[in-house]
């Protein structure tokens, strides 16, 4: 997929879709440092709150937390229903040490009431719910 993606850049390069798909695909392979100047370009054309997770993700791949936190953030404020992006938070927030606000976020996450229950939502609040108890249990 990513070589015909780098032949049908020059034609589809101002394309915000396309270049969210090719970002992805090059983050998919772990070649962030491609994929995020395409991301990056996306924003201007193409708003899917995917892009701000996948960007996140990338940013966090490199050990860009501030990045990442700020698309983290932007997709969670995009869409505020869903699970997904405010778990990646809540994760992203543990892992930079800011424990308190990873447990403030993670207990409003794990109150949250979910449309449809599925093996992912069920991992997710588990591994949240694990990471709360380990740090109370640690105090």
């Amino acid at each position: 997929a990513q070589s015909r993606y780098k032949k049908l850049y020059p034609v589809f390069q101002d394309n915000g879709k396309f270049l969210f798909m090719y970002g992805g695909v090059l983050a998919l392979a772990k070649k962030y440092d491609e994929a995020i100047p395409l991301l990056e370009k996306s924003k201007n054309t193409y708003n899917d709150p995917n892009l701000w997770v996948a960007l996140g993700q990338c940013y966090e791949e490199i050990g860009s937390y501030g990045e990442a936190r700020e698309h983290y953030q932007k997709a969670k404020n995009i869409i505020p229903h869903k699970f997904y992006p405010k778990y990646l938070l809540v994760k992203l927030l543990m892992k930079i040490g800011k424990t308190e606000e990873a447990i403030v976020e993670g207990r409003k996450l794990l109150s949250k009431e979910v449309k449809v229950i599925s093996p992912a939502i069920i991992e997710m609040k588990e591994e949240i719910n694990n990471m709360i108890l380990l740090h109370e249990n640690s105090r």
